[in-house]
């Protein structure tokens, strides 16, 4: 929008200030009552109570409340005002009698504000309320549909059969209240407002929370005028609370709104939400139009069946999202887990980090790894974002905007942005969205203030406004999965922490093998199933002159030997080799002692088996290992194998092994 000017401004706030609850008129159509709940004495009355009680307002004041009544009705009246004493409201009463026969019989409307008890009356209009037929006819109608949009539409429908008017249009409202016509039923030839928008200020704040508090408006004639509310003289300067009243007068500023429209009369009925307006129906008609106290009753009921309905659609939406949420996040956990590193898990290929969030693009920074994927600016230029973005929101919380004014990524029509910070570290999780350029049909120009003020506009033609620069908003649910992926990411970080210091317990950090305590458990496992059909044989491996190696070389060169030759006995021991097939890849057969001093078990292997292993691996030792271009060191090693057919400890095991290694050590000597 553009900017305000300062009378504009004040405009704004005298019409955010209006006090619409607090008016103390009424339209005229009816009668309107109040009595203290303690003594039921009348406190207020309705300039015009002559037409329907035939009693001045004045007279009518410190008198009983159900003295305006015939006597066969008050036991009713009474009861009513009875129940609306613990509750906010109570059944309407239809078809009252009252004491004056200038008023015959009328409709009574009865609830409770503070301590006084509101009675409105409206003339009977003579609807048969045993007659459901309509009302049942528009229940089925709605039960018929499951849709978001059918439901809307059936509403629609329903509404503008029941009360007859020219005009019913649905109104969803957006998380800013700016409001949007998604479902219309009309007369032949009028003109049509599906799919037009306006802004919010066309329902002010103050008119939204009387929405939500109350279910339905009407007004049947733009031009009937108002009647003052007089107080009595005990409740002299106070004002009775009319936020609930359904004869509660129309502001001025909405009386011209309809007039623009060209709208004789409306009525409309509020669906809300979580403390939120969310959609109103509404209904116009060119003439004024008078709709019974018991048809609008039937039309609440109706809206509600339908906001019902697009609850539970609502509520079975989620939890399929929550679900197609779960199932990915599920695969990014196991991405997670089995890729090189988290980032590049959560970066795959298979776009799941996308999908989670709807998103363009995304880049993920974990363990000091970064890696993006889709439509995402440079790594300089995320980073830069990120670090400003850490400085916004609570700490930890999800943070998001349609609208991202970095010039780098505009560059690229990224303009939608949710981030989430991982843990204490630099880590994080960013998402974008490009930009979704879109033209907008408003209800005549939202931009028109007539220099400045704040008065209702003029105009409905349709004016098109073309949008660019925002993405598509971000939801609540996108929130929560950014939240919960932060969430696997810490789980992923710790997991692959324990793993490695698991890791470094059983394996060697030099060579990567098993160590002597991942051996010695081995090796007690095997040796307790070995038998003479199922053997268990151990290859002992020292290299030859490492110490002098060492000595002359250095210690760096000395762990390349360690690494090469691991490496090398690994390859000749590893698993699917025709002299190993019962070994399995998880579990290598080789392992390193300590030192010089390597061991490789296999379990299923009789002594012939063996010995072909350890030539193999005496083999791979003929070539000289490359340390660097200027220097190549041909490394032997002196190998012994013995060969277990019954349980025993491994130590002895190992022992033989040992001696056989040393025996044949002495013998090449």
């Amino acid at each position: 929008m553009d900017a305000q000017s300062p009378s504009r401004a004040q405009a704004l706030v005298d019409c955010a200030s209006e006090q619409l609850h607090l008016s103390g008129r009424i339209q005229a159509h009816g009668v309107l009552v109040a009595a203290d709940l303690r003594d039921r004495r009348i406190t207020y009355a309705s300039a015009n109570t002559s037409e329907l009680i035939g009693v001045q307002a004045v007279d009518l004041f410190d008198s009983p409340v159900t003295s305006i009544f015939s006597d066969e009705e008050q036991p009713r009246v009474e009861q009513a005002i009875e129940q609306t004493g613990y509750r906010p409201s109570s059944p309407d009463l239809y078809a009252v009698h009252m004491t004056v026969p200038p008023g015959g019989k009328v409709d009574v409307i009865l609830h409770r504000v503070g301590e006084q008890i509101v009675i409105e009356i409206e003339r009977a209009h003579g609807d048969d309320q045993a007659n459901l037929v309509p009302v049942l006819y528009a229940s089925q109608a709605l039960a018929e549909v499951t849709g978001v949009s059918e439901v809307e539409g059936a509403v629609a429908s329903a509404v503008r059969t029941l009360t007859g008017f020219d005009r019913a249009m649905v109104y969803r409202f957006d998380e800013d209240e700016h409001g949007e016509i998604v479902a219309e039923d009309c007369l032949p030839g009028l003109v049509r407002y599906l799919g037009h928008h306006f802004p919010a200020s066309d329902i002010p704040s103050q008119a939204r929370q009387i929405y939500i508090r109350k279910a339905s408006r009407y007004i049947p004639d733009v031009a009937e005028g108002d009647i003052p509310v007089i107080a009595s003289p005990r409740m002299a300067g106070t004002s009775l609370d009319l936020s609930r009243a359904a004869l509660r007068s129309v502001s001025p500023l909405h009386l011209e709104y309809m007039r623009n429209m060209k709208t004789a009369a409306s009525v409309s009925f509020s669906m809300a939400d979580g403390g939120r307006l969310t959609r109103l129906v509404s209904c116009t008609s060119e003439h004024p139009r008078w709709l019974s106290r018991w048809r609008r009753r039937a039309c609440e009921l109706v809206v509600l069946q339908a906001k019902l309905q697009l609850s539970a659609a609502a509520q079975i939406s989620r939890l399929s999202d929550a679900a197609s949420s779960e199932s990915i996040r599920t695969r990014l956990r196991v991405a997670m887990q089995t890729a090189p590193d988290i980032a590049e898990g959560l970066t795959a290929d298979s776009g799941d980090l996308l999908e989670l969030c709807q998103a363009d693009g995304a880049a993920a920074s974990a363990d000091g790894q970064y890696r993006s994927i889709g439509v995402v600016p440079s790594e300089d230029a995320v980073r830069r974002l990120v670090s400003e973005l850490r400085t916004v929101g609570l700490p930890g919380a999800p943070w998001c905007t349609d609208r991202l004014s970095l010039s780098t990524a505009n560059s690229l029509g990224v303009v939608g942005c949710l981030f989430v910070a991982v843990g204490a570290r630099d880590d994080f999780v960013v998402w974008f969205r490009r930009d979704r350029p879109r033209t907008l049909r408003w209800l005549g120009d939202p931009h028109d203030h007539s220099a400045g003020m704040i008065n209702p506009r003029k105009s409905f033609d349709t004016w098109l406004e073309h949008v660019s620069g925002t993405s598509a908003p971000w939801t609540p649910a996108d929130l929560h999965a950014a939240q919960l992926v932060a969430h696997d990411i810490e789980s992923a970080e710790l997991s692959r922490a324990q793993a490695q210091l698991a890791h470094l317990g059983l394996y060697d950090s030099l060579t990567g093998l098993p160590n002597r305590r991942h051996l010695s458990s081995r090796v007690a496992t095997m040796l307790s199933a070995a038998t003479p059909e199922n053997p268990v044989a151990a290859i002992f491996i020292d290299l030859d002159l490492f110490k002098e190696v060492n000595d002359e070389f250095g210690h760096e060169t000395g762990d390349c030997v360690l690494r090469e030759s691991a490496r090398r006995i690994a390859e000749v021991t590893r698993t699917g080799d025709a002299f190993l097939k019962c070994t399995d890849a998880a579990d290598p057969p080789a392992g390193r002692l300590g030192g010089d001093e390597f061991l490789v078990l296999l379990p299923g292997t009789d002594a012939a088996g063996a010995t072909a292993v350890a030539d193999r691996i005496r083999q791979s030792f003929l070539e000289p290992i490359s340390i660097r271009p200027d220097l190549q060191l041909t490394i032997s090693a002196a190998i012994g194998v013995a060969v277990a057919v019954a349980p025993e400890e491994p130590h002895h095991l190992l022992r033989r092994a040992d001696a056989a290694m040393y025996r044949n050590k002495r013998r090449r000597r």
